[in-house]
């Protein structure tokens, strides 16, 4: 009487003799942008066509700088491209009196506009004036009269 195969067996057996077989058949003449292949091999960015990182970054530097900020509530930011700056300041005024307020950057080349506000839901906007009264790259002067509103909003731009 023959004992019958298992076939489970024959089929990992057959399964494992092939793929020792199969191993170590890529030809070492073979060759991967002109490195062999008989060892573990490093492309580096000539060789698949690509940039190098040096010049990935001095392409991005050529079209100019990163955008920067700060994010305080005295903070701005600067366009990396046009050096064009966005400042805030928030701070509490003194009544009836110049008040002169430091921005957080001086503007290197010019100013262009600045804006006063205070928040008016919490303020009744009768009961002072406010105006600016000077400005410079450092600061500004902002006069105010009347019952003074708490925090004012400062907003400036320049470059």
């Amino acid at each position: 009487m023959r004992t019958p195969k298992l076939r489970g067996t024959n089929a990992q057996t057959t399964t494992n003799s092939v793929n020792s077989n199969a191993n170590g058949r890529v030809p070492n003449t073979r060759k991967v942008n002109n490195k062999a292949l008989s060892a573990d091999i490093s492309l580096n960015a000539g060789n698949v066509g690509t940039y190098t990182k040096a010049e990935v970054d001095s392409r991005i530097n050529a079209s100019g700088s990163k955008n920067t900020a700060s994010k305080t509530d005295n903070g701005w930011w600067k366009c990396g491209d046009t050096g064009m700056m966005f400042q805030n300041v928030h701070i509490t005024f003194k009544d009836r009196s110049d008040n002169v307020v430091n921005f957080p950057v001086p503007f290197p080349n010019k100013r262009i506009n600045v804006v006063v506000s205070v928040n008016s839901s919490t303020n009744n906007p009768d009961n002072y004036a406010i105006y600016v009264r000077s400005w410079n790259a450092k600061s500004v002067t902002v006069y105010i009269s009347g019952i003074a509103p708490g925090p004012l909003h400062i907003m400036a731009i320049g470059y």
